[in-house]
């Protein structure tokens, strides 16, 4: 007593209500507190109660204080009357002969009104418990054989392991999950009800079918506690059920619950704004209601954030998912209005299957990292965890952390471990190294795949994603330059790295890298319009050996090839067969390739040419051959030039064959010029040829000889090229080579022309024209 009087220095009596022996000397038996009233004539007595309304000021609560400082919330005598009556009508089974096992302090709501005024309304027993621990509710509830026990979650799910210690949950009949039941909790419970927290549907469904009617509910300060409930029964999962009787329900246009009835507050105490308006109290809680009047919570509307792209995250959500796991004894989630998700994860140090205190940083980042992965298979891309900390001290009170209800004080939290925090989003990406080479990974990759920092490993010439079984070649080569290999196709970089992330968003950078896309997905093979400045000193090319063509692709391109319209998906797997495929599966590409270059959507035609410019790198000659053709055809502009300087490296590359396919096309005039051009850079070289050199001069003069032959608008043009080489003293070969194409030219010009020396062109349009141009056929001749 002593030490409670230097408390609450206030109180002038104190009574004892039951006890085995005498009281101290300043403390009163029941009995003596009821002679106080003695003197007092029974008159006034009546009067005083007749001075009492309804509507008067009965008593004063104060909330816990979870977003703000706690505030003083003023009952009326209605307030308290007409819940005790709607919960009664609610539970209309509970009576005199219930008893009400209790831990929850008299500052809360339920303990307050639910279980002790309950209690006193019911005519039930009320029994408090000197300690919340599991051991002691366990021995309290084989000593009082409790009927009705009502907690937050975290004691039901204790209470579900204590019963699983004694019994297989898993294999045990329900005859047997009962007797457990009954062993644990005394043998006569047959109410609960599991509020002010997430608990997992699974054990409400345990209780339920054991006999024990475990009922979801929400309430609030405000509403002298409990708003809804769910009706016995009627149970649905996540679901926090139905209005009780006797309060409105409805929801804004945001989801914002708000209530109205008798049993809501008056308002606050010493506050201007009592927060009712036009009768409704708005929760600040976010809800949905389905079709049958069934809630379901999503979070606190001032806790619920935006990220940085404007998408709705509930931290409340996603932290009652680390429930499950006994080797967290709390988190907490952060990511208001930035990139992504990160958590502060205090572990529990009680677990006893795993210890903790001898493990290393790492080997607790790898346990912690897999819990987080877990997690994130439950959450939307936009959710999901990045990276993690581990604190060294819990959250507290003292600080100004938790709430008396043990909640979160959101902003106090995040001030206090702002250094940490901030150290989790210093770095948008994980760099992995080969040699000097690095290779940049965005953090928002490891959000879309749900992973955190620790499940992405290099290991070996491969980046691994041990969790999800995944694996992306990574290989750097010494070539000219420095080449790294990622997937199937090469990349050199000016700024000595690749940004994995820049790679996915840009068509240009990940056509026909199948292995790429099989390790991202292909989810975020994204289409972002040009690279941006600082990626255009990134180049792709063929690696020397080809991969194997993917089965998968071959099927898949089968069905896309037929379509009118191609699309970058089409166009991803052909880039891929192009160089992989067959001789029987090369024409369905081919054709392919034909619709795209000819198709009327300029991006997806240049795409197209990109992807056919970069088979110059192809292993096998033909190909390049094939898609320089291919660009001679339909690369008709300037850009020709980029064409012909990098196909023309290759060695061999003109035959027979391609020169004769390529002469019977029509080149642009600025086709012609390019190849004049590349013919003059080299005659205007101070140095002599060298062997490659000179082979493709040679080449260069075979395919204007043939084309001349067969255009006579281009040989005027042709032959004054020809006739500056045969002038070149500087290399006898070339000089002998452009003499024997010049005869050839004009002595092929002149068979073309025939004996009436006459060209076959148009006066008005300067193009060719041929017999059927000028020939008419009449029906009836």
């Amino acid at each position: 007593m002593d030490e409670v009087r230097s408390k609450l220095c206030h109180v002038r009596h104190a009574v004892l209500i039951e006890s085995g022996g005498p009281p101290p000397d300043d403390v009163l038996t029941f009995q003596q507190f009821l002679q106080l009233g003695d003197p007092f004539p029974s008159r006034l007595v009546g009067a005083a109660i007749e001075r009492v309304r309804l509507e008067d000021l009965a008593t004063v609560m104060y909330t816990s204080g979870t977003t703000q400082q706690p505030k003083g919330i003023k009952f009326s005598h209605l307030n308290i009357v007409s819940k005790r009556f709607a919960r009664a009508i609610a539970l209309p089974e509970i009576g005199e002969d219930d008893t009400f096992l209790c831990y929850l302090p008299l500052f809360h709501t339920f303990g307050r009104y639910f279980e002790m005024l309950g209690a006193i309304f019911w005519g039930a027993t009320y029994v408090f418990m000197e300690s919340p621990k599991i051991d002691t509710m366990v021995a309290n509830m084989k000593l009082a054989k409790p009927t009705v026990f009502i907690s937050i979650p975290k004691k039901w799910i204790q209470l579900y392991e204590k019963i699983a210690e004694n019994v297989d949950i898993e294999m045990a009949s329900e005859a047997a999950l009962r007797r457990a039941v009954a062993r644990v909790t005394g043998g006569r419970l047959r109410w609960g009800l599991s509020a002010a927290g997430y608990l997992d549907p699974e054990i409400f469904r345990f209780f339920q079918m054991t006999g024990v009617e475990l009922m979801s509910g929400f309430g609030m300060t405000e509403a002298t506690g409990g708003i809804t409930m769910t009706p016995p029964g009627e149970y649905r999962d996540n679901s926090v059920g139905k209005a009780l009787p006797g309060i409105e329900v409805r929801l804004a246009e945001d989801g914002e619950m708000m209530i109205r009835g008798p049993y809501v507050m008056v308002g606050y105490l010493h506050a201007k704004n009592s927060g009712i308006v036009d009768g409704w109290f708005r929760t600040g809680d976010i809800f949905t209601c389905d079709k049958d009047g069934f809630y379901e919570i999503v979070d606190r509307k001032k806790e619920i954030y935006k990220n940085i792209r404007g998408e709705t995250i509930s931290p409340q959500k996603i932290e009652n998912l680390f429930s499950d796991f006994e080797s967290v004894k709390r988190v907490f989630l952060v990511g208001d209005h930035r990139a992504y998700n990160t958590v502060l994860l205090y572990p529990n140090y009680d677990y006893d299957q795993v210890n903790f205190t001898k493990m290393t940083r790492e080997e607790m980042r790898d346990f912690f990292g897999s819990l987080i992965v877990s997690v994130n298979q439950f959450l939307a891309s936009y959710e999901r965890i990045v990276n993690f900390e581990i604190i060294d001290r819990d959250f507290s009170a003292e600080r100004g952390e938790l709430t008396q209800k043990g909640t979160f004080k959101r902003k106090a939290v995040e001030e206090n471990f702002r250094e940490l925090i901030e150290a989790m989003y210093r770095k948008r990406y994980t760099i992995f190294r080969l040699g000097r080479f690095e290779v940049r990974v965005p953090n928002w990759f490891l959000r879309e795949h749900g992973l955190t920092i620790e499940n992405l490993k290099l290991a070996g010439n491969a980046l691994v994603i041990p969790a999800l079984h995944k694996r992306l070649r990574l290989r750097l080569t010494q070539q000219p330059e420095t080449v790294i290999q990622i997937g199937e196709l090469c990349y050199t970089a000016d700024q000595g790295f690749i940004d994995l992330g820049e790679i996915v968003q840009h068509p240009v950078f990940w056509l026909g890298n199948l292995e790429l896309e099989e390790f991202v997905g292909s989810a975020l093979l994204r289409d972002a319009g040009s690279p941006p400045r600082k990626s255009r000193g990134v180049r792709v090319k063929l690696p020397p050996r080809a991969a194997c063509p993917n089965l998968k692709a071959v099927r898949e391109f089968r069905r896309l090839r037929k379509a009118d319209k191609p699309d970058l998906r089409g166009l991803h797997l052909a880039a891929h067969l192009f160089v992989t495929c067959n001789t029987k599966n090369l024409q369905h590409t081919l054709d392919f390739f034909e619709k795209v270059l000819a198709h009327k959507d300029e991006r997806v035609g240049r795409l197209g040419r990109i992807v056919l410019k970069r088979t110059q790198f192809a292993p096998n000659i033909e190909r390049r051959r094939i898609a320089f053709h291919l660009l001679v055809r339909h690369e008709r502009s300037e850009r020709f030039k980029e064409v012909l300087d990098g196909f023309a490296k290759t060695r061999s590359l003109f035959t027979r064959r391609l020169i004769q396919e390529i002469s019977e096309l029509n080149l642009s005039r600025q086709q012609l010029q390019v190849i004049f051009a590349a013919l003059r850079h080299h005659l205007n070289s101070d140095s002599p040829p060298g062997e490659s050199e000179r082979a493709l001069v040679f080449s260069l003069l075979e395919l204007l000889t043939a084309y001349g032959v067969r255009h006579p608008t281009a040989f005027k043009s042709i032959r004054a090229e020809m006739v500056r080489w045969t002038f070149d003293r500087r290399d006898e070969k070339i000089r002998k080579r452009a003499e024997a194409a010049f005869n050839k030219l004009r002595t092929g010009f002149r068979r073309w022309l025939g004996p009436n020396q006459q060209i076959a062109v148009s006066v008005e349009t300067g193009t060719e024209y041929g017999w059927p141009d000028v020939l008419n056929f009449e029906d009836n001749l």
